[in-house]
């Protein structure tokens, strides 16, 4: 790959070479060497290798690394240097970046079904579509935003909006500065069981292991194919999702 794009730099210099010494009137030329990498940068989090080879759908360049294990959980969110997890009746934390690792009991968010962190808070979605909002480190003391959609089973927050879905299909935002929340309704991909968000994209899972990605800001209702699970470069089986520091956890 990385010699094939060398090839095409080659040719195409060559190309503006001969354009240019053929040109008219030419009396004198300017020349210069410049380095740039071609690998993805972090924050690309996954690209998308297409005409790479087997398997036939492509590859993409995300694969995991495993960090140890964490307690059975229905839902997972990053917020700093913290991630999140809802297990039971218990919220818990930890840091991936710690060793050892030690998951630290935050409270017991009873009737709750999902989280999300940004901004330095955490936010939760209620099981009949309360939000509710904490600050992030401390004692956690939920306060009530507003309400949303019953149907709404997941939850996210990015640079001051919230956005929730039902999994199925449908997906609302609105403005956390909003009293009352006023939600906007849009298009997303279905079948999801993990939903999270950050620097401006929205991540989500679905059951048959594909992950996507949209731009908060982008008016396209478009989800983009980020990975999946293709039993070459990617063999786990991911069952939830959060956004942390430029990661996927």
């Amino acid at each position: 790959m990385k010699n094939k794009f060398c090839c095409n730099i080659i040719s195409i210099a060559a190309i503006i070479f001969s354009g240019t010494a053929a040109s008219a009137g030419q009396t004198g030329y300017m020349a210069g060497t410049g380095i740039s990498a071609i690998e993805p940068w972090e924050t690309l989090i996954s690209l998308h290798l297409g005409g790479y080879g087997a398997p036939r759908e492509g590859r993409f360049t995300l694969q995991w690394k495993s960090l140890g294990e964490i307690p059975g959980s229905v839902c997972m969110a990053g917020l700093d240097d913290r991630l999140y997890i809802l297990s039971g009746n218990d919220l818990m934390w930890c840091n991936p970046g710690a060793m050892p690792k030690s998951w630290n009991h935050s409270g017991k968010p009873e009737g709750m079904e999902a989280i999300a962190g940004s901004g330095g808070k955490l936010y939760s979605l209620g099981t009949t579509g309360e939000i509710y909002e904490s600050p992030g480190k401390g004692r956690i003391r939920w306060k009530k935003l507003g309400d949303a959609d019953q149907s709404a089973k997941f939850i996210a927050a990015d640079r001051g909006v919230i956005y929730i879905t039902d999994g199925s299909g449908t997906l609302w935002h609105s403005s956390l500065s909003s009293r009352p929340l006023v939600w906007q309704k849009s298009r997303m991909a279905g079948d999801i069981i993990s939903f999270s968000s950050g620097n401006g994209k929205l991540y989500c899972l679905t059951s048959a292991g594909e992950i996507y990605r949209k731009d908060t800001e982008s008016s396209d209702h478009r989800w983009l194919k980020m990975a999946y699970r293709n039993n070459a470069t990617i063999r786990q089986d991911i069952r939830l999702i959060a956004f942390m520091q430029d990661r996927i956890y």
